[in-house]
Parts: structure tokens; sequence; C-alpha cells
């Protein structure tokens, strides 16, 4: 069986569109354009017949009409719904843009489960998804909203937004998914070449091992992100991203109400300009196989009234790892916490593992009731390079079965601390080198 894990988001604004066409039918649609042409030879209408309001639509009259529009840009009515009685699965198909002009695609009314997981005639799995990529090139996806009515829906039927798997170069634009009780995206197998490009994901959480954006790529896979933004009603949920694969860049992030905001798991990633607001936790990097260490780079992270949740209690965690660089880190925790909370957690789950390579520049940290660094099971130094601390009400670093020396250099503290920082703060065998 195969296993995963989701996330959401608050409106953005109206959603664009394409402004200039390709003349050539092999050419990709630029994500810069603003608006649809009026003439164009590569466009083609869905025809009133196999989309209908208020009426559940047949999904393989649709799927056996795009078969027919490769090369084409498929156009939605604009601003309408539309109910499917199955998943609309794009397979084996090449250099095809679906704008769906601001429509939503939605589950039918007592929901219980597709009919069939896999596709006819074949072994691909789809799940429970509203749309399904496989062994595809060149999918444009553009000004979709997905609708998965997570409140009318058994939570037993764990239903994903869109499922992507072997298939290359697919983009989607200015597309939101929203009540999804599962996973609102799965990355899956060999997927080169995708992009997300202002994706909304709003309020989507149901099961406990839910994201909104699962990964579990190939080591020749890439994904690049730009512009997310997830939201809750309130602050529940696991990971917005669940990255247990390879090859991703994240670029402008921001989430509200959200659990955990950035979940690394193994291979090479970055990222940049994190903003996450109201969360249990920024980000988690914690490796689970012991060949696949992460190697992760992330520039302006920025989180603020954290607060614990029912399995964290750090907003900064880090627990094997082989190459971290984070730079321009800001943390405020909520200081009206019971629980403590610890500003970072840098610890080893066991031996086995490791953390080899740990560099972080300009951390600012505030408002936790636990200590404000906490290191476990350390063999190898981690280095802090400006470490500004606002306030606290616990021990500064709280060290424990660490054999190497952890530094931290250009310590900063309020006025006020610095006459006890030698007497109550660093343990003289905590194996601790810091520098004003």
């Amino acid at each position: 069986m195969i296993a995963f894990i989701v996330l959401s988001i608050t409106n953005k604004t109206p959603m664009t569109v394409i402004s200039e066409i390709p003349s050539q039918s092999s050419e990709r649609l630029s994500p810069t354009n603003d608006h649809l042409p009026e003439v164009d030879d590569r466009i083609v209408e869905v025809p009133n017949d196999l989309l209908q309001e208020n009426t559940i639509n047949s999904s393989d009259n649709l799927n056996a009409f795009l078969r027919q529009c490769q090369g084409k840009i498929v156009l939605f009515p604009s601003n309408a719904k539309f109910i499917f009685d199955g998943p609309i699965i794009i397979n084996k198909l090449t250099d095809i843009t679906i704008d769906f002009n601001n429509t939503t695609i939605t589950y039918p009314d007592g929901y219980t489960g597709w009919d069939s997981l896999t596709i006819a005639n074949s072994d691909v799995f789809i799940g429970n998804s509203l749309i399904s990529v496989s062994d595809s090139d060149q999918i444009d996806i553009r000004r979709l909203i997905l609708d998965g009515k997570k409140d009318a829906i058994d939570l037993l039927d764990l239903c994903v937004a869109i499922w992507i798997q072997d298939s290359s170069d697919v983009r989607m634009f200015d597309c939101e998914i929203k009540e999804i009780n599962y996973h609102g995206i799965v990355i899956y197998d060999d997927t080169p070449g995708l992009l997300f490009d202002n994706l909304v994901l709003t309020n989507n959480f149901g099961s406990q091992n839910s994201s909104d954006v699962y990964i579990s790529n190939s080591e020749s896979s890439s994904a690049d992100f730009i512009d997310i933004t997830a939201s809750r009603l309130k602050l529940e949920g696991n990971q917005v991203f669940y990255i247990n694969g390879y090859n991703t860049t994240i670029t402008g992030f921001k989430a509200y109400n959200c659990g955990t905001g950035l979940d690394y798991r193994k291979g090479t990633h970055t990222a940049s300009d994190i903003y996450m607001e109201n969360c249990n936790a920024v980000l988690y990097i914690q490796t689970t196989t012991l060949e696949e260490i992460a190697d992760v780079t992330i520039n302006n992270i920025q989180g603020i009234n954290i607060s614990p949740g029912t399995n964290t209690n750090t907003g900064l965690g880090i627990w094997s790892a082989g190459r971290v660089r984070l730079t321009d880190v800001v943390l405020e925790y909520s200081d009206d916490s019971d629980t403590a909370l610890w500003g970072m957690i840098i610890r080893r789950f066991n031996d086995d593992y490791s953390i080899k390579d740990v560099v972080i520049t300009n951390l600012t940290i505030s408002g936790t009731t636990g200590s404000v660094i906490y290191y476990k099971n350390l063999d190898e130094s981690v280095k802090i390079n400006g470490l500004k601390i606002l306030d606290y009400k616990n021990k500064l670093f709280r060290v424990e079965e660490t054999t190497a020396s952890q530094i931290v250099e250009s310590l900063q503290l309020p006025e006020n601390y610095f006459l006890i920082l030698e007497d109550e703060i660093v343990d003289p065998d905590s194996k601790i080198e810091y520098s004003f």
C-alpha cells in the first residue's frame, strides 16, 4: 500500500490568464502572460454537452475529449462549478494546456470513493484524486479551483486533489486547492520539470497523516514552487510540505494557522522567503533513511506566534542531516504557553544517524519557555554565526550526551541578562564555545 501525508491557503487576487499564445504548437505558454487572445487556432472550448452545472457529469466523456486535444489549449466556461462521477485523467498525453477559467471541479454529494483506484485496463494508480496526471509530458493547468468538500465526505474516504506520477514538465499556474481531507498534491516517482506558480491551499486538513503537498519523487525529478500560500480556519494540521524526495525549490511561501511548514526527509533542496504565522513549527529536517540524509539551504525564514502542537515543542528542529545552511532566521514564540518550547532543537535520533555540516547565520529567537537552544547526542559541531536572543525564561543552552563542542559566535542578549550569563546559563561541562 502506498502511504502519504498533506495542507491549505488564503485567497489571493483574481486568477490571471494567458495573454499571448505562441504560433507554433510545440511552444509552451509563458506564465507571465495576462489574458487569452480572443482568436487563436489552438483554443478549443469544451463542448456544452460535456459540462452541465447542478448535475453529475461523465468524467469518461470529458477524458475522451481531452485525448483528442494534444497540441491544443482547452478552455472551460468561466466561473462555473462542475461535478464529475470520476477523476479527470490525463494519461499518455503530450502538450496540452487546460485553462479552467476559474471554474471549480468537485466531488458528487454522497461521495464514497471512485469505483476504481486505477486507470482502466492498467495498473496506474489514481487513488481518490480529482485529477490524475500520469505518463504525460508538457501539461499546463491554469486557473483551476479544486474543492474537496471535506465536511461532506467521510474521513475514511481519503481524497487527493491532484496526483502526478511519472510525468515531466507539468505546470500549474494560478490554481487553488481547498477543503481536501488528505493530500492536496501528490508527486510520485519520476517527475522532472514540475512547476507550481501562485498556488493557493485553503483549509486542507482531515486525516492525521495529511499534507498539502506530498512529495515522494525520484532522484531524476525536480519541482519548483513559486508564491505558495496556505491557510486554515484555525490552527491545526500536519505539514504543508512533506518532502520525502529530491530537488525542490520553494521561492515565496506564506502559511497561516498551519501546523508545520516544511518537513524535509531526504534529498537536496533550496528555499527562500518563508513566512509562517500562528503555527506549531516552521521547519523540520528529520532524515528517515540512513543512506540519504538531507541537504537543505534556506534563506529568510520567519515564524510568528509559534505555539506547541500535539507532537511539536520547537519551531525549528534538526534531527539528522547531511548539510544544512540557514540564513536570516527569526523565531517568535507565544510566551503564554504552559508547555516547554525550545527555540531550536538539534539532535540525532540515535547513534546510527548523523548531523554532519550545519551552519546557521543570523538567528533571532524570542518568547521561549524552554531552553533557547537544545543540543543532544551530537558528535560533530554545529555552528551559529550570530545568535540574538530578545528574551527567555529558561537557560540559554541545554546540552545532553554531546561530545563535540558547539560553536556560537556573536551572541547578543538583552542588557539585563549579561550579569547572570556565567553563573546561570552556561554549564561548564556543556561543551559550548561562545563569543559576544
